[in-house]
């Protein structure tokens, strides 16, 4: 009985922690370039991967495509990373999260924080270390919410894939819950004894 209970809650969390493409603009369209109407997308648990291609090649006839979209943290969870998987050709593409679901592409004052991706890295961690331009601070993690996402170049065309990491607020441990429980105890016994 124990090796089934072991196998299934192996399996349960085998399919909760599974990538998932989330977004495939090869497949699943255009992501919008409008930051007042974002494509709202669905992130679960896990590895949410997003695959597309964004920037401007004027001299090609090709004209400037954003990409924008929205997001939402279900309570209980938190964005741990966003990790910049491929990224090419290599150049200084400008990246943003603000919250809610839009996000102004004129006033950075606005906006969580945002940065210059230049190479394969955590962007999370990268804003969470400061902002390239406004911005009013972004932790990592990131809590429950609803963010939407801007990511433009404006000197070439560039194809990417960001891996967007979800994973459940970790429990406070047990021996923190124990150690919680001794010191109210201990608390209480020397107000007992101050009282009496």
């Amino acid at each position: 009985m124990k090796r089934i209970l072991f196998i299934l809650s192996f399996s349960l969390w085998a399919a909760s922690a599974s990538a998932a493409t989330l977004w495939n603009e090869a497949v699943s369209g255009d992501l919008s370039g409008n930051h007042l109407a974002p494509t709202p997308v669905t992130f679960t648990s896990g590895t949410n991967t997003l695959m597309g291609s964004m920037g401007d090649a004027p001299a090609d006839g090709i004209p400037l495509d954003r990409d924008i979209f929205t997001f939402t943290i279900a309570p209980g969870f938190q964005l741990t990373a966003i990790d910049v998987i491929s990224y090419s050709p290599r150049s200084q593409s400008f990246y943003a999260i603000a919250p809610g679901t839009s996000i102004s592409i004129t006033d950075s004052s606005g906006h969580l924080a945002n940065t210059l991706v230049t190479d394969l890295n955590d962007l999370l961690f990268q804003m969470a270390g400061g902002s390239f331009s406004g911005g009013t601070g972004i932790s990592s993690p990131l809590g429950s919410g609803t963010y939407t996402a801007w990511f433009q170049e404006v000197s070439a065309v560039v194809t990417y894939q960001m891996d967007y990491q979800v994973a459940a607020v970790p429990e406070p441990s047990h021996s923190m819950l124990v150690l919680s429980g001794i010191g109210g105890l201990l608390i209480r016994r020397s107000r007992r004894m101050t009282v009496g």
